[in-house]
């Protein structure tokens, strides 16, 4: 009796396990932007990857500000909402974030850390985090032929990237408690979602990194190969038949 309970529990399970289906992500689709017609396919990669990487940042701000709901009231700002428009705003358009003045990129991520800055950690940080983006980027969210992406521009942001991520883990205040609330492990729960957030950023950069600078020496590749073509071929099928 008991073998057969044994028996239907193991069948029960295998059972479970066949009917699980893995769902399926979708893929995102972009509408087609006249400016695509004066894009390289790394600039349009380039494209993406900011849209993405801006997208992450939003993410981040509604989250730390969920966290730190003492943040945003810090800045002066009458909602979490209305402090992360105005964070993102300054990012995209290229705007010092008032409270900060001209302090911006890596230098307003260093602030976000300080433990005597008395403003807003969680928008310092991701402005300072959106406006190194940017600055990587040359400024330009959808570059064209005219603009260039530096491959080691993007990978040192990369690496920013990364540097911020372990202070927000890390920098606590003299109490031991942390400037920022960010990623939560305690017995019962593991709420990893911060990290997930910045690990996508680093990846995307990376990867830009390694497209732009690979499109570069494809780019040197391809015009020797033309040279070789012109100077060798062109000469070759000049020449009479064999009999």
């Amino acid at each position: 009796m008991r073998a057969s309970a044994l028996l239907a529990g193991v069948l029960a399970l295998g059972l479970a396990g066949c009917a699980w289906v893995p769902a399926k992500k979708t893929v995102p689709e972009h509408a087609f932007d006249a400016r695509e017609l004066i894009q390289t396919p790394t600039q349009r990669l380039a494209t993406l990857v900011m849209a993405e990487n801006l997208q992450s940042l939003d993410r981040l701000l509604a989250k730390l500000y969920l966290r730190n709901p003492a943040a945003w009231r810090q800045g002066g700002h009458t909602s979490a909402e209305a402090a992360k428009s105005e964070v993102m705003f300054a990012i995209k358009s290229r705007l010092p974030l008032a409270p900060l003045g001209r302090v911006r990129a890596q230098d307003a991520i260093a602030t976000a850390f300080e433990p005597a800055f008395e403003g807003d950690r969680a928008g310092t940080l991701v402005y300072g985090l959106g406006s190194m983006l940017m600055d990587a980027w040359e400024g330009e969210r959808t570059p064209t032929l005219t603009d260039t992406v530096n491959a080691q521009k993007l990978a040192n942001a990369a690496y920013n990237i990364e540097v911020a991520a372990w202070l927000l883990n890390h920098r606590a205040d003299a109490a031991g408690r942390p400037l920022l609330v960010a990623n939560e492990r305690t017995a019962d729960t593991v709420n990893l979602s911060f990290e997930r957030e910045f690990g996508q950023m680093i990846g995307r950069t990376l990867l830009m990194a390694t497209v732009s600078g690979e499109h570069l020496r494809r780019s040197a590749i391809g015009g020797a190969q033309a040279v070789a073509t012109s100077t060798l071929l062109l000469p070759l099928s000049a020449l009479p038949a064999l009999p």
